[in-house]
């Protein structure tokens, strides 16, 4: 399970590890920064990976309880420069949360990032 140990996500890595819940759980830190390093990782690297994945048809999005809310999530994600240069992405200013999208780009990152095999079980060309 990768957790998102951003902000106040740091107390719900800690109530996992204290409940001994958290075996098997990889808290991660979301960065505005330029590059990922281990468990810190850039927020362009974790969305560009989820945008190559449904490009290549290795993500689908299937039948799920949210399917339409991640489907508008994943569309209103933009990528903006601000006036000293800066990259900022998320939804902000469409109406919408990121905050499937994050979930989906852990656990995609968890999969296929750096060092990692790149499928799920027995399935080797899809991740959902």
């Amino acid at each position: 399970m990768a957790v998102d140990a951003t902000g106040v996500g740091a107390p719900v890595v800690d109530l996992l590890e204290t409940e001994s819940l958290g075996r098997g759980v990889t808290a991660y830190t979301i960065t505005g920064g330029e590059r990922s390093d281990g468990e810190r990782v850039a927020k362009r690297d974790l969305l560009a990976g989820v945008q190559v994945l449904l490009e290549t048809g290795k993500l689908a999005i299937g039948r799920v309880k949210e399917q339409e809310r991640l489907i508008r999530e994943l569309t209103d994600v933009r990528a903006t420069v601000n006036g000293r240069g800066r990259m900022r992405m998320g939804a902000d200013g469409y109406g919408e949360h990121d905050d499937l999208v994050i979930a989906l780009a852990l656990a995609c990152w968890q999969v296929t990032g750096p060092g990692r095999r790149g499928n799920v079980g027995e399935q080797s060309q899809r991740l959902f």
